[in-house]
């Protein structure tokens, strides 16, 4: 497993609708901020991540797409930058697209995999939809 796997595996859990897959990619004291329209609250550990899923991304049915614009490994921690994107309906209903770029802190667990530490979803633009900004260039890992 590469350390970007587990963005994608996050958005093959959104597929699937599985929350407990998604929870999985996240060590037990991992730290990850809301979306803005979700009140921008500090999720810490698995619990308030659950929480903050329910109420928001979860609760949408679509798809999802995501670049991973930038990779560091160190050892047992990767430093990513992705941008995402998300179209569907919102509790079944409501049409919805919600767009970023995040950073994420991966760590390599004793089994190989990757999991997250800490994730800031919108932490690289708080105020703008820029997912379609700037198309994946090489070197960035588009799936």
């Amino acid at each position: 497993m590469k350390p970007e796997d587990v963005d994608f595996a996050l958005v093959d859990a959104f597929h699937a609708e599985d929350l407990d897959w998604a929870m999985e990619l996240h060590e037990p004291d991992c730290v990850t901020h809301g979306l803005p329209h979700e009140g921008a609250k500090l999720q810490e550990g698995r619990a308030a991540i659950r929480a903050g899923f329910e109420n928001g991304l979860f609760r949408i049915k679509g798809k999802m797409s995501l670049i991973v614009r930038h990779l560091t490994v160190a050892g047992d921690l990767a430093l990513m930058r992705s941008s995402w994107k998300v179209v569907g309906k919102l509790d079944g209903t409501m049409p919805v697209e919600v767009a970023h770029s995040g950073i994420e802190v991966v760590r390599r667990q004793p089994d190989g995999s990757w999991k997250f530490a800490i994730d800031h979803p919108w932490g690289c633009n708080p105020n703008s939809n820029d997912y379609f900004a700037s198309p994946p260039v090489a070197g960035e890992i588009f799936r």
